[in-house]
C-alpha cells in the first residue's frame, strides 16, 4: 500500500512539472513570435515623408534613392531607413538589396563603427540591419520601396555605425550584378 502511494505522488509531481514546462514553452514561443513580428513591422514601416521624398526623387529619374542616409538612434531602439529603386533597364527585372562589409562580403552588421572622437574603431556587431533579402520583380519604369530597420543593441557604444548597401539586379544567368553605384552608405549615430 505504501509503495502505490509513493507512485501516485511521483505521478502527480510529474504531471505538475510537465504542465508547467509546456506552459513555459508556450510563453517562450509567444514572446519569440512577438519579437520577430515587431522586427518585421519595422522593415515595412516607412513614414509618409520618406515615401513622398522617394517618389519625388524617382520622378526626377534617379535609379536609386535613399532620402535620409543618416539617423540617430538611442540604445535599444530602431532607426528606419527607406530605399527606392526605379527600373530603367527596358524589361521587368528582379532586384535585391545586400549589406556588405568593406571587403564586399555579405554581412548583417554595420561595415564600420567609429567612436565619437572619429578615430577609434568600435564593435560593429551592435547594430544589425533587418530587411527583406528576397529578390523582388520590378516592371520596366516601375519602382519598389524597401524599409530597412537598423536595430541598435542596448549595449552599443556611442559612435557612428556605417552600413554599406548594394542594390543588385538579376543578370539573366541566375547571378546578380550591381545596379547603378556600387555601394550606398547608411549612417546610424548612437549618442
Amino acid at each position: 500500500m505504501i509503495l502505490s502511494k509513493r507512485a501516485v505522488e511521483l505521478s502527480a509531481n510529474f504531471l505538475v512539472i510537465t504542465i508547467l514546462s509546456i506552459a513555459m514553452l508556450g510563453f517562450g514561443i509567444y514572446f519569440t513570435k512577438q519579437i520577430f513580428t515587431k522586427s518585421n513591422d519595422y522593415t515595412r514601416q516607412i513614414d509618409a515623408d520618406t515615401t513622398l521624398k522617394m517618389e519625388e526623387l524617382m520622378n526626377d529619374g534617379s535609379k536609386i534613392v535613399i532620402p535620409f542616409q543618416t539617423k540617430t538612434a538611442a540604445r535599444g531602439s530602431t532607426a528606419v531607413f527607406g530605399i527606392g529603386v526605379l527600373n530603367m533597364l527596358g524589361d521587368p527585372k528582379n532586384f535585391k538589396i545586400n549589406t556588405v562589409d568593406n571587403s564586399g562580403a555579405d554581412t548583417l552588421y554595420a561595415a564600420t563603427a567609429y567612436a565619437k572622437d572619429g578615430t577609434t574603431l568600435i564593435d560593429n556587431s551592435k547594430v544589425t540591419l533587418l530587411y527583406n533579402p528576397d529578390a523582388i520583380s520590378i516592371k520596366n519604369l516601375g519602382n519598389n520601396k524597401w524599409g530597412l530597420a537598423a536595430n541598435v543593441d542596448k549595449t552599443a557604444p556611442s559612435g557612428t555605425y556605417i552600413i554599406n548597401l548594394k542594390v543588385q539586379v538579376e543578370d539573366g544567368s541566375g547571378g546578380y550584378t550591381d545596379y547603378a553605384d556600387p555601394v550606398y552608405k547608411l549612417y546610424v549615430n548612437v549618442p
